[in-house]
């Protein structure tokens, strides 16, 4: 005769583990899967285009120009070709209502499907000089010394005030 045997009713180890790991495996099986951040995009058009573009400050391409950005805010955007003038404009990229505290942290971690945050300026170039009046410190302080000098001369009728003169060189000249 066969008795049954005396089995634990409870499941084998292994068994009793895998409830435990099998919560965290699929919490960041979830993460994953819904992980989908933002496209944020700033697009960069002028007419003409091929014209360098600056972004605060630095060079970032010509137009048609599509930069990814990661925070919002005030932007300079300065567009230069050769023949036309330069085009520069401060650009407000506004936060979509989806990315502030606390909606950001769904938006950002836990949504499975991509948000599109996209910005767009456009530059109409006019005729005229293409180089820009100042480029560089060296170029600035020249500019500003003439610029100086043009003023100083029609007001007063004198020379360069920042040219320095004998006077200015040597302070034991009285004036005459």
């Amino acid at each position: 005769m066969d008795h049954p045997t005396n089995q634990d009713p409870r499941p084998s180890t292994s068994a009793r583990r895998l409830p435990k790991t099998r919560g965290p495996l699929l919490f960041a099986l979830l993460l994953g899967l819904g992980a989908c951040t933002p496209i944020r995009t700033l697009t960069i058009e002028s007419n003409p285009s091929g014209a360098t573009v600056r972004l605060d400050e630095a060079v970032v391409g010509q137009t048609p120009l599509v930069l990814p950005f990661d925070h919002h805010g005030s932007r300079r955007v300065s567009i230069y070709l050769e023949g036309y003038q330069v085009w520069t404009e401060i650009t407000e990229i506004k936060t979509p209502w989806w990315a502030y505290f606390p909606l950001d942290l769904i938006s950002d971690h836990l949504i499975p499907w991509q948000l599109h945050d996209e910005h767009k300026v456009h530059a109409a170039m006019t005729p005229g000089s293409g180089a820009p009046l100042v480029t560089g410190w060296d170029q600035f302080i020249e500019h500003t010394r003439k610029v100086h000098a043009e003023e100083r001369g029609r007001s007063l009728g004198t020379a360069d005030p920042l040219t320095p003169t004998n006077q200015d060189a040597d302070p034991s000249v009285d004036e005459q």
